[in-house]
């Protein structure tokens, strides 16, 4: 699958990890509504030990899980991919690799960002909806 991102939603380092973690949208291939791509890079720059790097592909391994787990929930994203590479000298961190997790766009806000506009009706909806997903 072929993604052409149009524009970055957030990003942010988890320094333990040594990871860049980037949410972009975009354009896949052969789908046609906007997905939601997270990537997360491995800085050479940075110094992390090989225990860490492993540590971070176990995770993505188990997030790419949880969100296949719970694609039919009604409540998440869709996973539509997943995927390793390697970054070649052209991109932002030469010699790293690049986890990506494809996903369908979900409606709606950001959650975080409105939070304390929510009613505690409303709170406790989205905790009930939380909760089954995780279940």
């Amino acid at each position: 699958m072929t993604v052409r991102l149009s524009h970055g939603l957030s990003e942010h380092y988890v320094d333990n990890l040594g990871e860049c973690v980037i949410v972009a949208q975009g354009k896949a291939t052969g789908i046609d509504e906007t997905v939601t791509v997270k990537l997360r890079a491995d800085p050479k720059l940075v110094r992390v030990d090989d225990r860490n790097r492993h540590v971070a592909f176990e995770d993505f391994v188990l997030e790419c899980a949880a969100l296949e787990d719970s694609t039919d929930s009604g409540h998440t994203p869709r996973f539509l991919g997943a995927g390793t590479t390697w970054q070649d000298s052209s991109m932002p961190y030469p010699d790293g690799y690049i986890h990506a997790i494809v996903m369908s766009t979900v409606p709606g806000q950001n959650v975080q960002q409105i939070l304390l506009d929510l009613s505690e009706s409303e709170r406790d909806t989205i905790r009930v909806q939380l909760a089954s997903v995780l279940e």
